[in-house]
């Protein structure tokens, strides 16, 4: 089978969707490896379900190790996800030092997950994996070792350009808005910025955020504090923020997950939500979902109330793969509708 994701990268709004890089793995041990490429991270205390569409990695969903009296809950919210996926196979793994608990969960989970076309189940422990369905004792009693980032498969992942972080830890910190030693400045910037802003009208609210949002799309570049102080208090009206939103695509989301995550780095209470919640909805895009459930964890502290969150959250739940995006953003711009009064619309962002 071969394992797909997206090399990272810039490109031209007039090109096609990058080609999946595309590695080829024998079995449900050389998943094991890909792993933390799939995700973008090294899982911890973690179920991670692996859906195999024909010969292809269709999507790496990963969850909390969750109590065992959760278990039917976790086995239906996997099995949602591999339908919706059409998975034509699934391998599931635990990651966990504690073998007793991990192993409780994947015997539930095995059985839960047969109908999908169970190929194995592997718990980790960050050394040693056991396949738990294997017969005639193929694994030895003491685990088989494994490397973390050392193996063949490894290294053509990070040769491809795809790249994985230690821990969720550093994801989380990407969204975590600037340091409280910088609030006061910010909030200072803020001022100024509401200020320059509060003449104008929602039409042009609406205007100028299209304009910033193509500018960044057609130089993407370090955005000072002013700009991102500009895009936050755009997108805190809804009808503004949409704009935006709308104007996300498959082949520039990464270049959108740039603008949105270098707003989120310097916003401060309370314009984080709709900049968090773009910045979710980009990484969902581009296929980074770990970006995008760490932007929700944030918001639904921030702001639970948000119904912005709430779609990131069935997304999320529900395991929606990311182009159903292709499907969703005709759509999208219908609603948010023309951008000025002449008339003109929001413009598909492929041209």
């Amino acid at each position: 089978m071969t394992a797909s994701s997206r090399r990272r990268g810039r490109k031209a709004p007039s090109q096609p969707l990058p080609e999946p890089v595309r590695l080829r793995t024998s079995g449900p041990a050389d998943l094991l490896e890909l792993v933390p490429y799939l995700l973008g991270f090294h899982p911890t205390e973690s179920v991670v379900l692996v859906v195999i569409r024909g010969r292809e990695v269709a999507l790496a969903a990963r969850v909390d190790l969750p109590p065992i009296a959760a278990v039917d809950q976790l086995v239906d919210r996997l099995s949602e996800i591999a339908d919706r996926n059409g998975a034509s196979a699934v391998v599931v793994f635990t990651f966990s030092e504690d073998p007793v608990a991990a192993t409780e969960l994947m015997l539930r989970l095995i059985e839960g997950l047969r109908p999908f076309g169970l190929v194995d189940a592997i718990h980790a422990d960050g050394r040693r994996w056991w396949s738990m369905i294997c017969a005639d004792r193929c694994c030895p009693e003491d685990g088989t070792p494994y490397g973390s980032g050392s193996g063949r498969l490894a290294a053509e992942a990070v040769y491809a350009g795809l790249s994985t972080r230690s821990s969720r830890h550093e994801i989380e910190a990407l969204v975590a808005g600037p340091d409280a030693t910088e609030e006061a400045a910010l909030r200072n910037v803020v001022e100024r910025v509401a200020d320059d802003l509060g003449p104008s009208s929602r039409v042009q609210r609406r205007s100028e955020m299209a304009e910033l949002v193509d500018g960044f799309l057609a130089e993407p570049r370090s955005l000072g504090d002013a700009e991102c102080s500009r895009f936050a208090l755009l997108a805190a009206d809804v009808e503004v923020r949409d704009v935006a939103w709308s104007l996300m695509s498959r082949d520039r989301a990464e270049d959108h997950v740039d603008l949105w995550q270098q707003v989120v780095s310097r916003t401060v209470s309370p314009l984080e939500s709709a900049p968090l919640c773009l910045l979710g909805m980009a990484a969902w895009i581009s296929g980074n979902g770990a970006l995008m459930v760490c932007c929700l964890e944030r918001v639904s502290t921030l702001d639970p109330a948000y119904t912005m969150a709430g779609l990131l959250e069935d997304i999320n739940r529900r395991g929606v793969p990311p182009k159903a995006w292709d499907m969703l953003a005709e759509s999208m711009r219908e609603v948010v509708g023309p951008l000025a009064g002449d008339g003109q619309s929001i413009p598909s962002p492929t041209g």
